[in-house]
C-alpha cells in the first residue's frame, strides 16, 4: 500500500485534485501520495483535496491481485448498500456476477502461464506460480458462484395505510370493506418493508465477505 501523506494546510496553490478536479487552494486540507510505475520511469505524485476519499490500492495499482481486491470491494459495497435487488435470487446474482469477472482473471492468469511455459518451460518458476495463481482464481470463483444468500426475513404486522387515510378515529377498527387489512387496521405484507430490507442486506454483505476476503493473489 502507498503511504497517504496528508498536508492540514497547503502553503501554496497545489494543484488539482485528480478524483472532483477542483481546485486546491492555499490554506486548503489535502493529501498526497507517490506512486513508482514499473521499470526506470520516474515516480509520479498523486493528489487528492481533504474531502475525498482516500485511495484503494486498486486506483494506483494495476496488478491482477489489486484488481480481485477491487471486485470483491465493490460486490460487498453492491451487497450491503444497493437497492437494485430485494430477494434471495437477486443477491446471489450479485455474487455470480463477480464470480463472472474473477474468472476472466483466471483466464488471463492462465495465458501467462501458458506463454512462461511455450518459452521457458514446463518447470519454469514462473510457469508454476501463474498455474497455480488461475487455479486458485477458479477455486475462489466456485466459491463465490455457490454461495448462499441467508433466507429474507418474514413481513413484520404493518398498520394499513388505506384504512389510515379513510379513518377519522384510528381507535375505531378498520374498514370491513379494506382490501389489505379487511377491518383489522393492521395486516402482514407481502414481502418485509424496506428497513427490514436495508437490515438484511447488512446481513448477508456481513455473510458474503467471507468469500470475498479469500481472495489468494
Amino acid at each position: 500500500m502507498a503511504q497517504i501523506n496528508r498536508v492540514r494546510v497547503a502553503r501554496k496553490f497545489a494543484g488539482i485534485c485528480e478524483k472532483c478536479s477542483n481546485k486546491i487552494f492555499k490554506g486548503a486540507p489535502y493529501k498526497w501520495i507517490g506512486v513508482k510505475p514499473p521499470g526506470d520511469r520516474p515516480g509520479a505524485r498523486r493528489i487528492r483535496c481533504g474531502d475525498c476519499d482516500d485511495w484503494h490500492e486498486w486506483d494506483y495499482n494495476p496488478s491482477l491481485g489489486a484488481q480481485c481486491h477491487k471486485v470483491a470491494h465493490d460486490t460487498e459495497y453492491h451487497l450491503r448498500y444497493s437497492r437494485s435487488y430485494d430477494d434471495e435470487a437477486g443477491a446471489e446474482r450479485v455474487m455470480r456476477d463477480a464470480a463472472a469477472e474473477i474468472r476472466i482473471f483466471a483466464n488471463t492468469r492462465q495465458v501467462s502461464a501458458d506463454r512462461t511455459r511455450y518459452v521457458f518451460g514446463e518447470k519454469n518458476f514462473r510457469t508454476v506460480q501463474f498455474t497455480q495463481d488461475a487455479e486458485a482464481l477458479r477455486r475462489w470463483a466456485r466459491q463465490i458462484g455457490n454461495w448462499r444468500c441467508p433466507p429474507l426475513p418474514e413481513p413484520e404486522l404493518t398498520d394499513c395505510s388505506l384504512c389510515s387515510a379513510k379513518r377519522m378515529d384510528l381507535d375505531a377498527g378498520g374498514d370491513a370493506a379494506c382490501a389489505e387489512c379487511q377491518g383489522a387496521g393492521r395486516y402482514y405484507p407481502e414481502k418485509p418493508g424496506e428497513e427490514q430490507l436495508e437490515d438484511w442486506r447488512h446481513e448477508i454483505a456481513d455473510d458474503a465477505i467471507e468469500v470475498l476476503e479469500g481472495c489468494p493473489l
